[in-house]
């Protein structure tokens, strides 16, 4: 297994922009004071709904929808966009991505009618992480470029930061590790040409973008070339004091001249980055550093040293119950005392590697555990064993046997079936010894058999006394149900007097609610049917305008032909489903049938 590589993202969360909109009419002042109101309420569901995402979507969520409801209501556009905003944030957070799509696309539509650049791009940028987290990284990068479109000068610089820092993850996650550093390289052009005042994490932003670029580097194979974007990272970290970022610097750096054989160097830096981690309490940091120590010194066949770190990598990582770093640690001590040949141990330590693995399902991990596994079997001369975990190792990674894995296994199967025979002669040969085992078996079968009788005796005469004492309580239990009964029928013959008098006052309620429900049925069916009729309006409108101005195309009037369709087509479904539960409901028989027909 390599060093564990963990990128740090800062996901910056969709700001929220509320502007209150001027009355066109001077109305009163009571009117007044209550469209701000309603106002001020928007936006503090808005803010506390933001303020919940991280630690309860699901309230978050309920917040959004009142904001939705009163926004609409309130005929707030700016507001109802960035209630849909904090809706689709909100099931994002709830791993429900159709819905955060849904959302995203509705709010989208209203910041392209407003013309909002900078809420656009926030919004594609919203809809890239879902896609992102769909595993579609295409259609994520496909948005990123979208909202990279759209800026220009009068887009805010922190937002245009922010995409490109998010656009440079995304093609790094993806392998376009050349796209990846063009875009964490235009951010360090940015943070060059801008001045101070206006970038947020100035410091930390051109640390991060120094790593990731190494980081790039060194997955394309330009070790050199990472060499220098790390001391660059170290450089500013230093400058900084930002002793976190330091240490990752470090350990970047001692991982590329681990990789080009520099291993004086890596030790160096992974000392110093263990000792910083130390200081600052950084645990992923002292794993990360000791696992690399661990490597240097396996590398120089220096096992003893190497366990010592391994060991040690172990103990931080089961304190805080990393699973992960718990595993790679195992491993590593396996392959220590396979270089010393210590098969057993070697085996022990990837069997407890394999069952933490299968706990947390890590693909990875289990895969390379059933190679070394098979690796150990093989030495060790367990043919079948091997060739078991090798086929569990092909079948993990879901890849093509390579003509080197096929002569591998034909190989052990070969083997396997060898000492398969051996197997069979040596069975011939212990079958009398196994007769003579038969005759002890039974023996022993006749004790427990007579131990189960006497057993069963006891657990019988225990039922009977358990039984009788029953008894008695179900007796004592009949008496006191028949007093209950008594009493339970006077109060049931007052209860039937009390629910004749409350009967009368529920038929006059329920008449009232009846008409109550009835009139917020019509509100919101005008309301659905007057949103498509207000479309067709609008569409009208804009046709007869490019009539006038002699400015229509048959593409333009298809479209817009097409969507008044739709629209009608939307009116025609409410009212089918109007006519639907209009409908006198005819009353469901029940009767036997027969099964078989």
């Amino acid at each position: 297994m390599g060093l564990v590589n963990i990128i740090k993202r800062n996901t910056v969360l969709l700001s929220l922009t509320l502007i209150v909109g001027y009355l066109n009419a001077q109305p009163d002042t009571v009117g007044v004071k209550q469209l701000r109101r309603g106002e001020n309420r928007i936006a503090n569901l808005l803010v506390e709904g933001e303020l919940l995402l991280k630690t309860n979507p699901d309230n978050a969520l309920d917040f959004g929808l009142q904001a939705l409801v009163l926004a609409k209501n309130q005929g707030q556009v700016q507001d109802e966009a960035a209630a849909l905003n904090l809706l689709a944030e909100a099931n994002f957070a709830l791993l429900q991505l159709e819905n955060a799509l849904r959302y995203y696309n509705r709010s989208l539509t209203i910041y392209e009618k407003l013309n909002q650049k900078d809420n656009q791009i926030k919004t594609y940028i919203g809809l890239s992480k879902v896609y992102d987290a769909a595993k579609n990284p295409e259609l994520a990068i496909q948005y990123l470029e979208r909202a990279n479109s759209l800026i220009d000068d009068n887009v805010s610089i922190n937002l245009q930061i922010e995409l490109k820092l998010y656009l440079g993850f995304i093609y790094q996650k993806q392998g376009s590790y050349r796209s990846s550093i063009a875009s964490y390289s235009k951010v360090l052009e940015k943070l060059d040409k801008t001045s101070l005042q206006k970038v947020k994490n100035r410091d930390k932003i051109r640390i991060n973008c120094y790593i990731q670029i190494g980081q790039s580097e060194k997955n394309s194979g330009e070790l050199d070339k990472s060499l220098i974007s790390f001391k660059n990272a170290a450089s500013y970290a230093i400058s900084s004091k930002d002793t976190l970022r330091y240490t990752t610097s470090l350990r970047e750096l001692a991982l590329s001249f681990y990789l080009l054989q520099e291993l004086d160097s890596a030790f160096q830096n992974f000392s110093l980055s263990y000792s910083l981690s130390k200081t600052i309490a950084d645990t992923l940091g002292m794993i990360q550093s000791l696992q690399g120590l661990g490597d240097v010194f396996f590398e120089q066949v220096n096992i003893n040293q190497a366990i010592n770190y391994y060991n040690q990598q172990f103990g931080i990582s089961e304190n805080q119950n990393d699973v992960s770093s718990k595993v790679s640690s195992l491993v590593k001590l396996s392959r220590c005392h396979y270089a010393l040949g210590d098969y057993p141990t070697s085996s022990r330590f990837l069997n407890r590697a394999l069952v933490l693995a299968k706990e947390r399902n890590l693909t990875d991990s289990k895969a390379d555990v059933y190679r070394y596994l098979a690796l150990i079997y093989e030495t060790q001369g367990r043919f079948k064993d091997a060739l078991d975990y090798y086929k569990m190792w092909i079948d993990l990674r879901d890849s093509i046997f390579s003509e080197e894995t096929g002569q591998k296994l034909a190989k052990l199967q070969i083997l396997y079936d060898i000492t398969q025979k051996e197997k069979e002669n040596e069975i011939l040969r212990q079958n009398s010894e196994i007769q003579k085992l038969q005759l002890s078996k039974s023996q022993y079968q006749g004790i427990i058999l007579f131990s189960l009788v006497i057993a069963f005796v006891v657990l019988t005469l225990f039922l009977v006394m358990l039984f009788r004492s029953k008894q008695k309580e179900f007796k004592k239990q009949k008496e006191t149900e028949q007093r209950i009964t008594e009493i339970n029928k006077e109060l049931e013959r007052r209860m039937i007097q009390e629910i004749k008098k409350q009967e009368k006052q529920q038929q006059l309620l329920y008449q009232k609610s009846k008409l109550e429900s009835l009139g917020t049925l019509a509100a919101g069916i005008a309301h659905e049917i007057n949103q498509p009729l207000g479309g067709i309006s609008m569409g009208l409108d804009n046709m007869l305008l490019k009539v006038q101005d002699d400015n229509i195309s048959k593409e333009y009037l298809k479209d817009k032909v097409n969507l008044l369709f739709e629209n009608v087509e939307r009116i025609k479904k409410i009212i089918d489903h109007i006519r639907y539960f209009s409908r006198t409901q005819k009353p469901v028989s029940f009767g036997p049938v027969n099964i078989n027909d």
